[in-house]
């Protein structure tokens, strides 16, 4: 899998796969209005993105780029593909780190690992 786009789509489907595996509802929206999904618990909907890597730069960390046209959501997923990781983040945290979100790959912060509940507001 070379490909960005690939890589993204698989990320994708990894997310959404894993979200109704743990009981939410997933929604796709049919205009891109800066987010990929939408996740609805109890009657609130968050509005999430999705961004997906698969290797680690020469420092040891993981990197997703951020444009502006990735802004819009309530939360951003960054998805490492192997091994299987999940980070939810708000996007006022993003905001605050501009273009790059970067995780080392050792001491990963784990408030943001599998952060599943911040979906459950």
């Amino acid at each position: 899998m070379e490909r960005s786009d690939q890589i993204g789509r698989y990320g994708e489907l990894l997310f959404v796969m894993e979200a109704i595996k743990r009981g939410f509802n997933v929604l796709y929206p049919d205009n891109v209005y800066g987010y990929d999904y939408v996740i609805e618990y109890e009657s609130k909907f968050t509005r999430v993105q999705i961004k997906t890597t698969n290797s680690i730069n020469e420092n040891r960390r993981y990197i997703w780029n951020i444009t502006n046209k990735s802004l819009g959501s309530d939360v951003f997923v960054f998805i490492v593909i192997d091994p299987r990781m999940f980070f939810m983040v708000r996007e006022n945290i993003i905001k605050q780190r501009k273009i790059v979100f970067a995780i080392p790959k050792k001491n990963i912060d784990n408030s943001y690992l599998n952060n599943w509940n911040i979906f459950k507001h």
